[in-house]
């Protein structure tokens, strides 16, 4: 058992290649809560990319939205002037 401590205390010390100075608990502590706190990070700036990628596309899903509507909107206000104007047309006849 006190060989498997010794070994993964110098795994810990050995890092990128270089050979670290012996560290104690307090330090390796402190360096793993760095580590953590980098990955949250991360994963809080990954998350916040999806939640804007997802804003993105509800903002282009409601411009699309809009832009049927004022289509159908503009459509309807042709077809009631050419049902007018058919009317007025009508009119003039009869008289």
């Amino acid at each position: 058992m006190t060989n498997s401590i010794q070994e993964i205390d110098d795994e810990i010390r050995f890092i990128d290649g270089k050979h670290m100075q012996p560290a104690n608990d307090s330090q390796i502590i402190r360096q793993q809560a760095i580590n953590f706190k980098d990955e949250i990070d991360l994963h809080a700036n990954n998350l916040e990319q999806k939640v804007l990628l997802d804003e993105l596309h509800l903002c282009k899903c409601k411009f699309e939205l809009l832009q049927y509507k004022r289509q159908k909107f503009s459509d309807l206000c042709k077809k009631r002037t050419r049902t007018s104007t058919k009317i007025e047309n009508g009119e003039r006849r009869r008289r």
